[in-house]
């Protein structure tokens, strides 16, 4: 016989269901019983009911909780996929260093005495990663000739030597020159050379600068000088350090071995100009002195492709249309 009050506590065999009432914790339900041993099996398939039951709820609490969590990932990294792309494939920068000299890699200096000329020059670079470009342009002997009258091309050293013609003098050249990989600069419009000129004498100005890149040469029709190959454009440095713009659109593979001078334009001839092709592998970089005469002390702090970020590649076509729409005038269709 069971406590008073508790379900053991109902007689035996002689009461089919027990009622819930303040004094019993029956199930609410109406429970058909046989003898003790039943009610207690009953209870005790209850207690592991609540329990299997509380811990289902328990993981299904946590099942929802991590669901929802992964779904936000989820959520995050699928619909924030154009942020991801953007983050993998970065713009391309608007200016891109070309040569700053600080990468320790050497230039070669080269002078005209391998043409027969008595220019001397040296190139160097500091320790805060400044080149300089230094030294003199001479007159190459051989080259100064007889322009135009009865003696036209022959030596002279005097224009009295050159009956109803002059005496065209040839000054030489100095440069430096840097052979291996650079970075693509197809998508650019043009360097910028941060630089200045100065040989302690305020009115000794050079006009004879020029940067050079590639070996392409001109087309065989316009019959390319001999020495004349990759893209070579004039810049004028100032005596204070500027930052001076050279437009793609100002090089051209036919100029003059002899003074460096362009022979045919860009502007003139489509061919003459820089490609794509051309930008997106430089081979070779090159500051001249060139064609003056004159003392040289260049100063180049760096050399960038400016106008980068615009996108697609570089051709003369868009550079013209660019400039003229920004002159006010209608893009060439051509």
């Amino acid at each position: 016989m069971g406590r008073e009050g508790s379900p053991t506590s109902v007689a035996r065999n002689d009461m089919e269901t027990a009622t819930p009432s303040k004094d019993n914790d029956v199930n609410p339900l109406h429970i058909h019983v046989g003898d003790e041993d039943e009610v207690r099996l009953y209870w005790r398939k209850r207690q592991i009911r609540q329990k299997y039951c509380s811990l289902l709820c328990m993981l299904l609490f946590g099942f929802f909780i991590g669901f929802g969590t992964g779904a936000g990932i989820f959520i995050q990294k699928d619909w924030g996929s154009d942020d991801d792309d953007d983050s993998s494939s970065p713009a391309t920068p608007d200016t891109i260093v070309v040569a700053d000299f600080s990468d320790g890699k050497p230039w070669t200096q080269t002078n005209d005495p391998v043409m027969g000329g008595d220019s001397t020059g040296t190139f160097t670079v500091s320790a805060d990663g400044v080149g300089l470009l230094a030294g003199s342009v001479e007159i190459v002997t051989f080259l100064t000739k007889c322009s135009g009258g009865s003696s036209d091309g022959e030596e002279c050293t005097q224009d009295s030597e050159c009956p109803a013609g002059f005496c065209k003098r040839a000054p030489g050249f100095i440069k430096a020159e840097k052979s291996g990989t650079f970075p693509d600069i197809s998508t650019c419009s043009g360097f910028v050379i941060s630089c200045k000129h100065y040989t302690g004498d305020p009115m000794g100005d050079y006009t004879g600068y020029r940067i050079g890149f590639g070996t392409q040469r001109a087309p065989e029709d316009l019959e390319p000088h001999r020495w004349s190959s990759g893209f070579k454009a004039p810049f004028q440095a100032g005596m204070v350090l500027n930052d001076v713009e050279i437009p793609f659109t100002s090089f051209s593979d036919d100029w003059d071995d002899a003074t460096g001078e362009i022979i045919v334009s860009c502007a003139d001839d489509q061919r003459v100009c820089p490609h794509a092709s051309n930008l997106q592998d430089l081979q070779k970089l090159s500051v001249w002195a060139e064609g003056v005469e004159g003392s040289v002390h260049l100063e180049i702090h760096s050399i960038k492709a400016i106008n980068c970020a615009g996108g697609g590649t570089w051709s003369h076509a868009a550079a013209m249309s660019s400039d003229e729409s920004e002159d006010g005038g209608e893009p060439d269709d051509d």
